[in-house]
């Protein structure tokens, strides 16, 4: 019963408050919102896929023993496509002027469902950037690869595309996020202000705060002659 009359209280105080609870929310997602398309550069991803095969058998079929070893190959291609002489190529053919770890951090690479395709995917300010990046990458590090391993192969499934949308930020997500972070601070906001509050107002406080009843109440005639409670 006790849970009851506290889940009430606190939909009343909801209620009583849902005007500066409404602006405070609305206050909160127009600060993400802003924050969102003035302080965040818009980033764009292009990416690249390659098929790598191993060739060591003479059999035109596949067997299992030459699909665990393309996949093999698939984690000896991203070691090679990952390294500074790779990447410094990349960089000085576009005429890229970045620092080494921060390229790097750009660039992913990852077997695709632990298969034999490879994908490259870059990360960028500038979408057409990331698409020149992510095709030189492919056709320098595969050149790398056969010229190290020297077996197998890499064939191209399909070039990158200079993204015509950013991939981040997500003005959806953070409108979301901004959304339930207003009701939450809100609510908190609302809960401690009335917890500071400790003036009794109504007759019904006093049974509640001290499990009294109130059998009479004296009228304050000093209070602007409008007979008010005290």
């Amino acid at each position: 019963m006790e849970k009851e009359i506290d889940l009430k209280m606190l939909w009343h105080i909801m209620i009583k408050h849902y005007k500066l609870i409404a602006g405070i929310t609305v206050g909160c997602t127009l600060v993400t919102v802003l924050a969102t398309v003035l302080f965040m550069t818009p980033k764009y991803k292009s990416d690249v896929l390659l098929y790598v095969e191993n060739k060591q058998s003479d059999s035109e079929s596949l067997n299992i023993n030459d699909i665990t070893a393309a996949q093999k190959l698939v984690n000896t291609s991203v070691i090679i496509f990952q390294n500074d002489v790779v990447l410094q190529k990349v960089m000085d053919s576009l005429e890229l002027y970045y620092e080494m770890d921060d390229f790097k951090k750009m660039i992913s690479l990852s077997s695709v469902n632990s298969t034999e395709v490879l994908k490259i995917e870059v990360t960028s300010t500038d979408p057409q950037e990331a698409a020149d990046i992510a095709n030189l990458l492919s056709d320098v590090g595969s050149s790398e690869f056969l010229r190290i391993v020297k077996s197998g192969s890499i064939e191209l499934v399909s070039p990158a595309t200079a993204a015509d949308k950013p991939s981040s930020p997500n003005l959806k997500l953070n409108l979301a996020i901004g959304l339930i972070a207003g009701l939450v601070l809100s609510f908190l906001f609302v809960l401690v202000m009335e917890m500071l509050d400790t003036t009794v107002k109504p007759e019904d406080d006093l049974y509640k705060i001290y499990n009294i009843p109130v059998f009479a109440e004296v009228m304050d005639f000093d209070s602007k002659g409008k007979g008010e409670h005290s």
